[in-house]
């Protein structure tokens, strides 16, 4: 019997993945056509959701080639938290992401459910991060400190301290965390707080994002594509809501 699971899941698609928060999802409309197109008969079906307090999860059953697939997906901001009470938009939004994902499970896509862009099978060479030569000097500072070694002012040759990657928080002290993710994770709840207050106003909310991310482009311009591509969703996002909310 014809495998089609390793058939589908060499397939590249690359340029039908939506971007959310830096990781990347399949476009459930993509994924519906071509799931269609290798078995005419498919079907699904969304049994009713469970709220969990005041909190939702969907569910999908997929069926193709024989076979049955079945998947939830909590209702989610973008943020990927829990929505509080969420709308019957928010659910109809998580009910075709959950449809996208089950999908997945066949094989078409399912390689960027975990963090990769290319599929396995002819997959391009993984090429070096360019954050992992990223050094600063509060860095090679923090080392000789450990080490009790003053500073020499000719000392100007970046040291690489393994996993350092510096958030700037302006007017503080930066902090230093172990791998991007973490520090793309950091500076989006550090963004959201600000977006968030309720102690400043519009203009002064906007000012405060501009001037971190200024502070850090150090880091965001060098960032992956898809990286900068969630950052930038992040920040279209927390604009909207300080317009809507101030």
């Amino acid at each position: 019997m014809e495998n089609k699971y390793i058939e589908l899941r060499k397939l590249n698609v690359s340029d039908h993945i939506e971007k959310k928060n830096g990781l990347s999802y399949l476009s459930w409309s993509w994924a519906v056509d071509t799931l269609l197109q290798q078995d005419p008969t498919a079907t699904w079906e969304f049994p009713e959701p469970k709220y969990y307090g005041e909190t939702v999860m969907v569910y999908c059953d997929v069926t193709a080639f024989g076979k049955t697939m079945k998947m939830h997906l909590p209702v989610m901001d973008f943020r990927n938290q829990a929505v509080k009470n969420p709308s019957s938009v928010d659910i109809n939004k998580a009910m075709m992401r959950c449809l996208a994902k089950c999908i997945a499970c066949f094989g078409i896509g399912l390689y960027i459910y975990s963090g990769d862009d290319l599929p396995e099978e002819g997959a391009a060479a993984p090429v070096a991060n360019p954050l992992d030569s990223l050094v600063t000097k509060k860095a090679t500072s923090l080392e000789n400190e450990a080490k009790n070694i003053p500073e020499s002012s000719e000392n100007t040759t970046p040291v690489k301290i393994t996993g350092q990657y510096e958030l700037r928080v302006p007017g503080k002290d930066s902090t230093f965390y172990e791998n991007v993710a973490a520090w793309i994770e950091a500076y989006n709840n550090l963004a959201d707080k600000v977006a968030e207050s309720t102690r400043m106003g519009r203009d002064t909310k906007k000012q405060k994002l501009e001037e971190l991310s200024q502070a850090n482009h150090h880091v965001i311009h060098k960032l992956s594509a898809v990286q900068i591509a969630g950052m930038n969703a992040m920040t279209a996002k927390r604009r909207t809501f300080i317009e809507a909310t101030v």
